[in-house]
């Protein structure tokens, strides 16, 4: 079925596979978006209206966001063509439309379109309830620089040869054909044969044209690098694929978000990418040893980075990933763009699939709040006030950490005992970027 809903001005073009229905939505005039919006099975693309935003404008954001993983927009211009045809004598583009994928990332995109563009942030502002939060654009003269931290607990592996991008298919969660030229990172997993976590794995394209061999750099726990550098020569058989560590000669950095726009680049000495995996967490930057950073940020520390990131609660590296002792779909990668379930074959692709298809996910990776900064164990038990086992601990940073969490206890006071035994109240968060029902796989 296919449509073209008009409501107030604002544009929705529907394209479902069965039925759909909209109920309780309303728009907010003068470009801002609508608010609360129910839906059933299928896609839907939905033509936001933008006032008197020059084309220039537009296309930049069009240019540096479209090919992104996470965020895939582009002009309506049947849209833009019919409102400059109504108004010859408008020297801008007019009212345009900016298509966004609609999916459960939908907020995370949205802000992400409107902060990476500070240009036109005055000309759009969103409102949305889709996550019962209200989050809106705003300019500020306030102007905060970027934190830029080295992660010394990450570390890099190389895969380069002419079967890299098959090679890699038949392993990581992700499409891997998607990295190219234009798209450098994605964010994957590595798992076994029963469908659990083994590595998490951020992936940068080194390629310096699309004709170029194919050479990949594959960021992960330092602490894992032997063995994953064993399990990828396993799989290697006859592949042509040359494997090896590269630790001493890239570095990896984290850009955590300030005011400005944060630089994107590829070059002889690195490369700076939007992280893959939620566009909140900032850039990924990789540069070759003894390469300085030339960003206007201020250097920030690990504990700055490990607190941002469980403030959004974003697992990473074994602390975060027992190895073999979780799941993909409980450890957000489906929301945090790891997984294609449309590549085909993967090693424990089957219990991954059939999850998606068929199940429900009862427990999640959630951000928590200590009442007090306190010495726990990874893998405590926490309970509710009734004494029940509601999930289990993984790591801290101060009062901020993150934790595995059944959903249906997820807003109750937690506790988790101390080695000593005495007990720590906890509250967990649901994260503005999940999606609006967090048990659907």
């Amino acid at each position: 079925m296919l449509g073209f809903l008009s409501y107030n001005g604002i544009w929705l073009y529907t394209k479902t596979i069965s039925s759909r229905r909209f109920k309780d939505y309303k728009d907010v005039l003068d470009g801002q978006f609508l608010t609360n919006i129910h839906y059933e099975l299928g896609e839907v693309i939905i033509a936001m209206k933008i006032i008197y935003v020059r084309r220039s404008w537009m296309s930049r954001l069009i240019k540096e966001h479209s090919t992104l993983h996470y965020a895939e927009a582009h002009f309506d211009m049947k849209y833009a063509d019919r409102q400059k045809e109504s108004n010859p004598t408008n020297t801008m583009a007019g009212r345009l439309g900016l298509c966004v994928r609609y999916s459960q990332m939908f907020l995370t995109k949205i802000h992400h379109l409107q902060s990476s563009s500070r240009n036109i942030t005055p000309h759009l502002n969103c409102r949305t309830k889709l996550l019962s939060r209200t989050f809106c654009s705003k300019t500020t003269t306030e102007d905060v620089k970027a934190k830029c931290v080295r992660l010394e607990e990450r570390s890099l592996v190389r895969v380069a040869g002419s079967d890299t991008i098959p090679f890699l298919q038949g392993l990581v969660t992700n499409d891997v054909t998607s990295l190219n030229t234009e798209n450098r990172a994605l964010y994957t997993m590595i798992l076994n044969v029963q469908g659990r976590v083994l590595y998490d794995v951020l992936m940068y394209n080194l390629q310096s044209s699309p004709t170029s061999p194919p050479s990949l750099l594959l960021e992960c726990d330092h602490t894992v690098v032997p063995s994953l550098i064993k399990l990828l020569k396993m799989y290697k058989i006859r592949k042509k694929v040359d494997i090896c560590s590269v630790a001493d000669e890239y570095t990896v950095w984290a850009l955590l978000p300030g005011t400005s726009d944060p630089p994107v680049f590829v070059s002889d000495t690195g490369l700076s990418v939007t992280d893959p995996r939620l566009p909140d967490l900032g850039n990924r930057v990789v540069l070759k040893s003894g390469t300085n950073l030339v960003f206007d940020c201020v250097e920030g520390t690990s504990t700055d980075y490990h607190t941002h990131r469980y403030q959004l609660g974003v697992g990473e590296g074994v602390n975060d990933l027992p190895t073999g002792n979780c799941t993909p779909l409980e450890s957000n990668l489906a929301i945090l763009n790891g997984v294609s379930f449309d590549k085909g074959c993967y090693v424990g692709q089957e219990l991954t699939a059939r999850t998606h298809h068929t199940g429900v996910i009862r427990k999640r990776l959630m951000p928590i709040i200590l009442d007090r900064p306190a010495s726990l164990e990874a893998g405590s038990t926490l309970t509710n006030e009734k004494g029940k086992n509601v999930g289990k601990f993984r790591h801290a940073q101060g009062v901020h950490g993150i934790a595995l969490v059944r959903l249906a206890h997820s807003q109750e006071k937690l506790y988790c005992k101390q080695e000593s035994g005495e007990e720590v109240g906890l509250k967990a968060e649901t994260p503005k970027w999940w999606p609006q029902d967090p048990q659907q796989a």
